[in-house]
């Protein structure tokens, strides 16, 4: 159960009260969680996955679980989804946007299942599983206004138990991870941290943005519902742990919210 500052609207932004009750048994449970993936992974790196809507905050608790791992001692690297784009954002917007094709295709090049090189990225996580390095090259990347001009580079573990976080929208389907966190956060905070970040899309083109997002969004986290080994609501200021959490109440109906 999620409880919020104002219950009289659905549609108002609200954010959770966090008790010190909840904090302090959010601390502790996910000192012991991340402490039991890495003892029972069943070789020398545990995959962690972190997922969630976009603008739920994956890459701030991404930030949380490395000093947390910090804390324990235990290595964490990071891994981002969005690096393994097939295609950079400038061509991928003349491809969603070709005058050419039919309706059909146009919903089927709207499924970002086929925006990623899930091949490339399923290899990667075995090597890194198996403890090896990784140096990759011809990655997506924002701060070159996501051309495919970033890098990748994860030094070996030497046989030291680690972590990878993989941190993104479309992993909740993938065998290789070891536990999968999703992120919850009321639509209107989302689309309101979509804004700050993607300031340089336009108005009607922002909107466009979180319709597709949306639309394959809510379709595959109810496909993969069940994979999600644990649930944080992260509408706060810090993530707290829900013991559980309904699809249809994460995955409830959006309105076109401004930016």
């Amino acid at each position: 159960m999620i409880v919020y500052e104002n219950k009289a609207s659905q549609d108002k932004r609200r954010k959770p009260v966090i008790t010190n009750e909840q904090r302090q048994k959010t601390g502790m449970i996910a000192r012991r969680v991340v402490q039991e993936i890495v003892d029972n992974s069943h070789g020398p790196i545990a995959i962690i996955g972190i997922t969630g809507q976009a603008g739920a905050g994956k890459t701030s608790t991404l930030r949380l679980l490395q000093k947390l791992c910090q804390r324990l001692g235990i290595r964490c690297n990071e891994l981002g989804l969005d690096s393994f784009f097939k295609v950079s954002s400038r061509e991928r917007k003349l491809w969603l946007h070709a005058s050419n094709i039919s309706e059909a295709e146009r919903k089927a090049r709207e499924n970002q299942t086929h925006w990623w090189d899930y091949e490339w990225l399923t290899w990667a996580l075995k090597e890194l599983k198996e403890g090896r390095g990784l140096h990759l090259r011809r990655c997506y990347t924002r701060k070159d206004h996501g051309e495919l001009t970033g890098s990748i580079r994860i030094d070996p573990h030497d046989g030291q138990k680690g972590i990878i976080a993989l941190e993104g929208v479309g992993i909740a389907h993938l065998d290789e991870l070891s536990a999968l966190i999703y992120l919850h956060a009321l639509p209107e905070l989302r689309a309101e941290r979509l804004g700050l970040r993607d300031s340089y899309r336009s108005g009607d083109e922002a909107l466009e943005r979180w319709r597709v997002t949306q639309t394959f969004e809510q379709r595959y986290f109810r496909e993969n519902w069940g994979k999600i080994t644990h649930f944080f609501n992260t509408s706060g200021d810090e993530p707290i742990i829900i013991d559980e959490l309904d699809s249809d109440e994460a995955l409830r109906s959006h309105e076109k919210y401004r930016f």
